[in-house]
This record gives structure tokens, sequence and C-alpha cells, in this order.
């Protein structure tokens, strides 16, 4: 296993209380924060974790304006380099997936990024939630900002 990925759940869990934080046997662990549950997969031979997120129920009835919208919002992702959103098709849910390349990555930067994408995820949430209420209203720039960010 990559010490550095190791190391990297190991001070993150001392940091936030919990000292036995670290990868199962299959390169797994499970970050839960209040309702959101961020998945990393330590994928050793790419030498990176693979984070992934369900952001939240597709709306019972999507329409055109919702799939130009999270494509709008995926590309911008695509282009930061911050990872992709997408769509599981059997659970019906919006998902996050990114790859963090480990070796290099310091715990600041590590701590970093899970706070940006938590950031993220609460305002996709937001948005899901408008949507499903305002059926596809513009996207609001200021919000658009965060959504692409990481």
């Amino acid at each position: 296993m990559d010490q550095t990925a190791a190391f990297l759940l190991t001070d993150f869990g001392r940091e936030f209380g919990l000292p036995d934080l670290s990868l199962d046997a299959d390169g797994y662990c499970v970050l839960k924060f209040d309702d959101i549950e961020l998945l990393l997969h330590h994928q050793e031979a790419a030498r990176e974790f693979l984070a992934s997120a369900v952001i939240r129920s597709l709306p019972a009835s999507p329409g055109e304006e919702f799939y130009a919208q999270l494509l709008e919002l995926n590309h911008g992702r695509a282009l930061h380099k911050s990872g992709v959103l997408g769509i599981d098709r059997v659970a019906k849910t919006v998902v996050y997936l990114d790859r963090w390349p480990v070796p290099d990555m310091s715990q600041q930067e590590f701590q970093e990024r899970i706070r940006l994408l938590l950031e993220a995820i609460r305002v996709w949430r937001d948005w899901l939630a408008q949507f499903e209420t305002s059926r596809g209203s513009p996207l609001d720039p200021a919000a658009l900002e965060t959504m692409i960010r990481i």
C-alpha cells in the first residue's frame, strides 16, 4: 500500500478525533460529514484516490433543461480538472467523481480538497432542490462559481 495515502487518512483522522481512520483491505474509506458521504478508493497502481459522492436523487421528471444545466456544470468542472458530475441510472442519482493524485499531496491540500468538495456538494444539492421547485430557472452566477471550482 502507498504509505502517502495511508498517512493522509491517518493524519486526517487524528486531526478530527478519529485516530483509527484508515483504508480497508480493499483500499476503501467512507468519510461521513453530516448527510454527505464521501467514498475514497485508493487505486494503488495509479497512485491516486478515486473520490465519489452521491449528490442527490434525480428530479422526478428531469427534462431537457435539467440535463442541459448538468452538462454545463460538468463541462466547467472538466475544464478546471476538478472532477465530473454524472448520473447513476440504476440508483437514479446525480454523482460526483474525481481522481486525486496521491504522490506529492500534502495534508493541507487533502483537507482543502475535502472542504471545497463538501461546499460544492451543498450548493449542488441546493440547485437540485431549487430545480425541483422552479422547474429549470437559470443557474445563479454566484452559485455557479462554487459549483465548478475546486
